[in-house]
């Protein structure tokens, strides 16, 4: 095995068919073991980088690494959790569990696959995790026997028997919903992650006054995951926060309000489009906030069913893109013409809309890229395409 370390690490950023190839030639060495943590390594380089440079790290078969936390929201959920004792319930490759072990002195890890187990309880030993203790065990059945933790994790695995995607909690394992009062009888907190494609309706309804907070978490505007916290206080009404971290910038957009915040909001119409627009991030889309954003910034919508908005000042701390607007014209010939004969290359974007980016593009002859930005949507009760620069701020 240091033989096999060794060679892992010297060849990690290889091309993993070239090295099938080579291997095709030598029965001396383990090929589909090095050949998946050679691709292992591989994927975490840009999903979790801190373990990258880690030697000697053991990874599971494709779907866990494909379906394990980020490091970037990994690190985020350490941040709103704390206590002494935590319970992952649900372990898998353990990246989520790893990060948040820094907030506590006690950390135990479930998981019901054995290979998982042993791949977790080697890598916390490289990463010098020495506050996580390793158990083989059905979630669902240590719940019934193990101690009152500070904060309980899950993270329900989405595929049922078949392999196929799942979104619903009934249908999710372990089914959150059965064991609920268990789980608020072992600790005064869970935390769960969910699905990014849940309804959050569903969600409070669901959990009903039990639960607290709705996190929708975003990284460089794609939506992530779901975080629920549920307590054991009664709650009337969850508070709903979306995130968007800009890895590169090192950035946060923040927006925390109530369901009732949401669904009162009161919304400007735009009679123009003015000088700006701005096209809030998709953790505010996914939580519905529509309304919201026009009061809590000022904005004007431009319709009702389409998401974007518009002003004549600049808004710097708008949670989304910002763009100023060159010109905004009909689909008439004429104008087309007039006001796209010098574009030869955009970025278009439809809202509202009944065709796709991709057949405008090729009605339009324009080629994807470039500086201009084209928003073909419903605006002021019409068809619109409005001509954009974006702004950096």
């Amino acid at each position: 095995m240091p033989d096999l370390s060794k060679f892992i690490a010297q060849h990690k950023e290889d091309d993993l068919s070239k090295l099938a190839f080579r291997f095709a030639k030598d029965n001396m060495i383990n090929h589909s073991f090095v050949l998946r943590q050679i691709s292992g390594y591989q994927k975490i380089r840009i999903k979790i980088p801190a373990w990258y440079a880690i030697d000697n790290l053991r990874f599971p078969q494709k779907l866990s690494l494909e379906q394990c936390s980020s490091e970037v929201t990994a690190r985020y959920k350490k941040e709103i959790v704390e206590g002494e004792s935590l319970l992952d319930l649900t372990g898998g490759f353990g990246v989520d569990c790893a990060f948040l072990s820094d907030q506590f002195s006690r950390v135990d890890y479930v998981e019901v696959q054995p290979e998982l187990c042993e791949l977790a309880k080697h890598n916390f030993e490289q990463l010098n995790l020495k506050n996580i203790q390793v158990y083989n065990e059905d979630g669902a059945q240590f719940l019934q026997k193990c101690d009152v933790y500070d904060c309980i994790f899950l993270d329900p695995a989405r595929r049922n028997n078949k392999g196929e995607k799942v979104v619903f909690l009934s249908d999710c394992q372990p089914n959150v919903l059965e064991i609920l009062d268990l789980l608020l009888l072992k600790s005064k907190e869970v935390l769960i992650k969910l699905s990014p494609m849940i309804d959050l309706s569903v969600l409070e309804k669901s959990f009903s006054n039990k639960l607290s907070e709705i996190q929708v978490i975003a990284v460089d505007n794609e939506c992530k995951e779901i975080l629920a916290k549920i307590s054991q206080k009664d709650c009337l009404e969850p508070q709903i926060k979306t995130v968007n971290i800009e890895e590169k910038k090192n950035l946060r957009q923040v927006l925390t309000f109530s369901r009732k915040e949401k669904e009162h909001g009161e919304t400007a119409y735009a009679s123009e489009i003015e000088k700006y627009l701005y096209e809030p991030n998709v953790a505010i889309l996914k939580a519905g906030a529509f309304q919201l954003v026009s009061e809590k910034f000022g904005l004007k919508k431009i319709h009702l069913h389409t998401h974007l908005y518009t002003s004549n000042k600049l808004v710097a701390n708008f949670p989304g893109r910002i763009f100023e607007v060159e010109k905004s014209f009909s689909f008439s010939k004429k104008e087309l013409k007039d006001n796209l004969k010098e574009v030869k290359k955009a970025n278009i974007s439809t809202r509202n809309f009944p065709e796709t980016p991709e057949s405008l593009h090729k009605k339009l002859k324009i080629k994807t890229g470039g500086d201009v930005y084209l928003f073909a949507c419903t605006a002021l009760e019409k068809k619109l395409l409005i001509k954009t620069k974006k702004i950096t701020l």
